[in-house]
């Protein structure tokens, strides 16, 4: 487990998109001994979007509004709507 995690870092920090998800998945589960850190899961989730295919991975997208979403209810307070504001356009 360790020396996973070790060559896992090592990848993602070389700019491997599957390792830097791996990562944010580890993060998001604290997976592998590593504390959760939604900071960290929407770090390494956004640089897993960043490769050059033209479509990303749905997954490394899922994963990346899992941690917004998280940070979103922790900034706001668990609140996630905006009184008197309506998201469907009229």
């Amino acid at each position: 487990e360790k020396e996973h995690l070790h060559y896992t870092t090592l990848a993602a920090s070389q700019g491997n998109y599957e390792a830097c998800c791996l990562l944010g998945q580890h993060f998001l589960n604290a997976d592998c001994g590593l504390p959760k850190s939604l900071i960290l899961v929407k770090h390494y989730s956004e640089k897993s979007l960043e490769h050059d295919e033209k479509e990303g991975d749905p997954i490394f997208a899922y994963i990346l509004s899992c941690a917004l979403l998280q940070l979103g209810k922790e900034r706001y307070e668990e609140i996630m709507e905006i009184p008197g504001h309506s998201p469907i356009p009229t």
